[in-house]
């Protein structure tokens, strides 16, 4: 009976395990698909589900949310940013954005606490695999979107989205944000490639590399390449499994190699125009060529494992030259790029040009700008050091310092963006978070042999996150950020064995589970408002002044601190007639931010509206005070004048 019953038993767990497996993924494709998760009502959903879990895993006692010393530090250190932030609202002029990047931490150090339970209490294997399957299936998604046409097109443009491009960026809008997404999986997928086990499973993690590669080249995405080798270069540093991977590696080069190169000669399919015949055509080619890839890829992986001697035999000598010989040619090649230049061309400020094609772009060496917002971060941390101006205040900064005419709200560098946001105790408590994950990690590569392998895939994984950190507003993106807390959750996880700083800890459950209550009731406080704002805009665009008013009020009920409902009120009672009640939100609107242009400018309408110049004609200087580059304000005379 009992002999009958253990493989039964066995094939329930192994289903429950897939069924864990295709959730992450499902969830993963879900927050992509959503814009990336950019939007406030996006990403506070995220938040609040993971707290909800965090709490009935404290309500039901289990023993999954044990972090060791390591995560007390990492996922503490998240929520101690998002606590700064929220105290940051004692000096920031701009309360609206230091809620929203409180409680854009509290999503992030919620998931990683579900991320670290789901390794804890089933296993890393199973986290990576459903994150490599998730971002896989983006890849696949955006692929179809170009070479397919049609899926997307009827999509409505998010906000952040300010110029148009013929970059490949569907679903997540933002070419760099899905390259460097889906260059997040390569470890992930080489790990469960090189990893003994089900030939399945082996071979099916070969098949998206191509399709990652041609993500890659069509996003035009140097910061997506530059994370795809990251992570492979520190996933085969640290790994001692590296002959079976490098198998892997040259099986996913091999295939990908001739997409990429039929891609070069697609022009039309790379830079447009996307609708034409030519580009019809050249994108069927490439879809057939994508497919026949990954199944080659798959195939040629299946061969490999089958191959694969049972205990294979180390050469470390070997091993050693070829890596001298890797060292030394990327040596020759930074040497025949000229680096000297190319810091110069990457510094330089970017000039106004022709759009240029997808191969001309990966190739170059300006910074688009990346290093004018870098400098300006710093001087935004030189005006106060300690603490920084607040919580999104980067963007106004930006604004009145600036050196370029480029509209943004972030410094493309998270480390930079909150030095200058936070000072030096804002990047202290977010570097003791992500070095926290690195120690941990380095730790089970050192020490615990059994799960070495994984260990430096996910380590791989959250390298490459660390780079995305600094080249581009990642963090913001909820989709990508979320594999790297992730990542981040199964390298602090404790376990029975290992270094001290992995051993698990116990938390008290009343305080655990209160603690998730409270930061679930913070991120619903968002999310309600959120859906509140967005229902109004909606009446507003469909011409129902009274369900938009009512909306825009209840929004501004549950966040009696944001700006945003009261603008939209501002708008409203100024579209229905009542000029004074408009005035009057827009005035309560300055009060509580006196630094955003855009109160200003309307208000100087609704003055004028009303017959009161003078007040009218000082709100506009105000507002070009505030933006002085902006063309609005180019014919403006101004005070000096």
């Amino acid at each position: 009976m009992t002999a009958v019953a253990a493989p039964g038993r066995r094939r329930d767990a192994t289903l429950r395990l897939d069924l864990v497996r295709l959730g992450i993924a499902a969830a993963v494709f879900a927050v992509g698909f959503a814009h990336g998760g950019y939007s406030t009502v996006a990403r506070t959903t995220v938040g609040a589900v993971a707290w909800w879990l965090v709490v009935l895993l404290a309500v039901a006692g289990a023993r999954a949310v044990r972090p060791g010393p390591a995560g007390l530090v990492a996922l503490g250190g998240l929520g101690a940013l998002a606590v700064l932030n929220l105290v940051s609202l004692l000096w920031s002029h701009d309360a609206t954005s230091a809620f929203a990047e409180f409680d854009r931490d509290l999503v992030y150090a919620g998931a990683g606490l579900v991320a670290l339970a789901v390794v804890q209490k089933l296993g890393a294997g199973v986290l990576a695999d459903g994150l490599a399957l998730g971002l896989g299936a983006i890849a696949y998604l955006a692929l179809a979107s170009r070479c397919l046409g049609g899926i997307g097109a009827d999509r409505t443009p998010p906000t952040f989205v300010t110029i148009s491009s013929n970059r490949l960026s569907y679903p997540l809008d933002y070419w760099n944000g899905l390259a460097i997404l889906v260059a997040l999986a390569v470890p992930l997928l080489l790990w469960r490639a090189s990893c003994p086990g089900s030939l399945v499973r082996r071979s099916l993690a070969a098949a998206p590399l191509p399709a990652i590669a041609a993500t890659v080249y069509l996003a035009s995405s140097r910061g997506g390449a530059a994370v795809l080798v990251a992570g492979t270069a520190a996933f085969v540093a640290l790994t001692d499994r590296r002959w079976r991977l490098c198998g892997s590696l040259a099986i996913g080069a091999l295939a990908s190699a001739p997409v990429v190169a039929l891609l070069v000669r697609s022009p039309r399919l790379a830079d447009g125009p996307l609708g034409s015949a030519a580009a019809r055509s050249e994108g069927h080619r490439a879809a057939v060529a994508i497919v026949l890839a990954s199944v080659a890829a798959s195939a040629a992986q299946a061969l490999l494992a089958r191959a694969e001697p049972a205990s294979p035999t180390r050469r470390p000598l070997l091993g050693w030259a070829l890596a001298a010989a890797a060292a030394s040619a990327i040596a020759v090649a930074l040497a025949a790029l000229d680096p000297v230049a190319a810091a110069r061309s990457f510094a330089r400020s970017p000039q106004a040009s022709a759009s240029v094609s997808v191969e001309a772009h990966l190739l170059a060496t300006n910074g688009s700008g990346r290093w004018q917002l870098w400098t300006a971060a710093l001087d935004e941390w030189r005006s106060r050091p300690l603490l920084g101006r607040g919580a999104g205040s980067f963007g106004r900064w930006w604004l009145e310092h600036g050196s370029l005419s480029l509209h943004v709200r972030n410094a493309h560098s998270l480390y930079l963006e909150t030095l200058g946001e936070l000072g030096a105790t804002g990047l202290a408590v977010l570097a003791a978070a992500l070095l926290a994950g690195v120690a941990a990690g380095l730790a089970r590569v050192l020490t615990a042999p059994r799960t070495r392998h994984l260990a430096a895939a996910f380590l791989g994984t959250f390298s490459a996150f660390l780079v995305g950190l600094q080249v581009d507003w990642i963090w913001q993106l909820t989709a990508v950020a979320l594999v790297g807390v992730a990542a981040l959750g199964a390298l602090v996880a404790g376990a029975p064995y290992g270094p001290a700083l992995l051993r698990p800890v116990g938390l008290p459950y009343p305080l655990l589970a209160a603690g998730g209550l409270a930061a679930a009731a913070a991120l619903l406080v968002g999310l309600a408002s959120g859906r509140w704002l967005g229902a109004s805009y909606a009446a507003a665009e469909r011409g129902d002044l009274a369900a938009a008013l009512r909306d825009a009020r209840l929004a501004e009920r549950a966040q009696p601190w944001s700006t945003a409902p009261r603008l939209q009120l501002a708008l409203l009672e100024e579209e229905r007639g009542d000029l004074g009640a408009a005035a009057r939100a827009i005035r309560s609107a300055i009060a509580r931010d006196s630094g955003d242009w855009q109160l200003w400018l309307v208000r100087s309408r609704i003055e004028l509206e009303l017959g009161h110049g003078e007040a009218a004609r000082r709100a506009l200087r105000r507002a070009a005070t505030l933006n002085p580059r902006s063309s609005l304000f180019a014919d403006l005379p101004r005070a000096d004048g």
